[in-house]
């Protein structure tokens, strides 16, 4: 029956997200923030040494992103595409 109907007693539920993804995603948020961290240093330095206000603009720019990007358990569920909320804290 291909064209049959999904029912909401098809639903599956949500499951843990497998070691491996979590193994994957860690290191990469921990490279994203890196990279952003190092930036806004070097931005920092930049505007110190020259007093450009474009360097203070891009750190402060680049620090609004750090915190948007912050690694909530909603949005490791969202990127890893899983339903963190149904597992213990």
């Amino acid at each position: 029956m291909p064209n049959a109907k999904k029912t909401s007693s098809d639903k599956t539920t949500p499951k843990a997200p497998e070691p491996d993804l979590l193994e994957q995603y860690y290191p990469a948020v921990i490279i994203r923030a890196g990279s952003i961290q190092g930036a806004i240093i070097i931005l920092a330095i930049d505007y110190h040494i020259n007093n450009y206000s474009i360097f203070l603009y891009q750190a402060v720019f680049l620090i609004a992103l750090f915190i948007y990007l912050y690694s909530s358990k909603n949005r490791v569920g969202q990127e890893l595409k899983v339903d963190l909320n149904k597992l213990k804290p």
